[in-house]
């Protein structure tokens, strides 16, 4: 039986992935601008404050990687909305040069193919240090207090370098038989910090 405790977490799953659009992918699938209206993050925000209840935004900087600055500008409007933002990572959309100009095989290219945990950090950090610019050297590797990570889509070198963080509140994604295995409260931590 469940506790009097029960949170509802609202999340967005807050990507452009290349096969979702032909052209203009951060326009068109974040913002949800489209030639008979609009329908994305901030008709989102809006209702969710007309009710009281901001979202928490997993946004994805890899899948619209070559729209990075596009991206970027969404994290910035979200925060200073006040809603929510978290890291989210699709790194197998990320072009070969990018992984050249790091020193990484572009092989793996799925996460839970991934082998090593350095690989795995590389990416927390990397991106998550985008989206968290203002948080300390020593905390930016691992920044996000939920971090949305499907299960499927994971490798154990990933999951062991979350494990590790003192900052991750897993309450969303460690999910194992339908029972959140790893959740703590956050109210002391940071919020985004973009």
């Amino acid at each position: 039986m469940l506790g009097k405790n029960r949170y509802l977490m609202l999340t967005v799953d807050t990507e452009a992935l290349p096969r979702r659009a032909s052209q203009d992918h951060v326009k068109r699938l974040m913002w949800g601008e489209h030639e008979n209206g609009t329908a994305g993050i901030r008709e989102m925000a809006a209702i969710g404050d007309e009710f009281g209840a901001k979202h928490i935004y997993f946004v994805d900087l890899c899948g619209a990687y070559s729209y990075l600055g596009e991206t970027l500008e969404v994290v910035r409007w979200l925060d200073a909305m006040g809603q929510d933002v978290q890291l989210h990572t699709h790194p197998e959309y990320l072009p070969k040069s990018f992984w050249d100009e790091y020193g990484y095989d572009s092989k793996p290219q799925y996460m839970n193919q991934y082998r090593d945990d350095a690989r795995a950090e590389f990416v927390i950090q990397h991106f998550g240090g985008l989206i968290f610019p203002r948080l300390p050297a020593s905390l930016y590797w691992l920044t996000g207090l939920v971090l949305f990570a499907g299960m499927l889509m994971q490798s154990a070198p990933y999951t062991r370098r979350v494990s590790r963080c003192p900052l991750i509140t897993p309450c969303v994604l460690y999910v194992l038989d339908s029972v959140c295995i790893a959740c703590r409260p956050i109210s002391h931590l940071p919020g985004p910090m973009v």
